[in-house]
């Protein structure tokens, strides 16, 4: 790297590469919903989980790992926070387990959804409705190539 040259020469590098520009999003938009989550007592993470849980009534767990793109063991993190903290159980059927939310998770679930909407109403303010269509669009677009 050349020694000489300037922060905001570097800046300006960083801002038009793809990877640095999502990712400083990514990071943004992690710190607004640990902030509109935080009423649930769960990290986004957490309260998506309870979410999906919730929806389905009865998921299997390596489900809910697919819909939000984690891990069999991070997903057994996740699960083993929310049974500590009674919000969903397992049923284990032989080598599969499926998730329950218990009736104290159906209680959080309206609180999931109003902070899951606020989230939404703050980050949908900044984009018009063709924006978003394209954001989408050119998001999956990204992850279907990596999928």
């Amino acid at each position: 790297m050349n020694e000489n040259m300037d922060l905001r020469d570097t800046e300006c590098q960083l801002n038009s590469c793809l990877f640095f520009s999502l990712s400083k999003v990514s990071r943004a938009l992690k710190k607004e919903a640990d902030n509109r989550f935080a009423v649930t007592g769960l990290s986004p993470s957490h309260a998506f989980i309870l979410y999906i849980v919730c929806l389905k009534q009865r998921i299997h767990q390596k489900e809910v790992g697919d819909y939000l793109m984690l891990t069999p063991s991070t997903v057994t993190r996740f699960v083993e926070k929310l049974e500590s903290k009674k919000l969903v159980r397992k049923e284990v059927e032989g080598k599969n387990v499926y998730l329950c939310a218990t009736p104290q998770g159906e209680a959080l679930k309206a609180h999931v959804m109003e902070a899951w909407n606020n989230l939404n109403r703050a980050i949908n303010s900044t984009l018009s409705d063709e924006e978003k269509k394209l954001y989408i669009e050119l998001n999956n677009k990204i992850l279907t190539h990596f999928d």
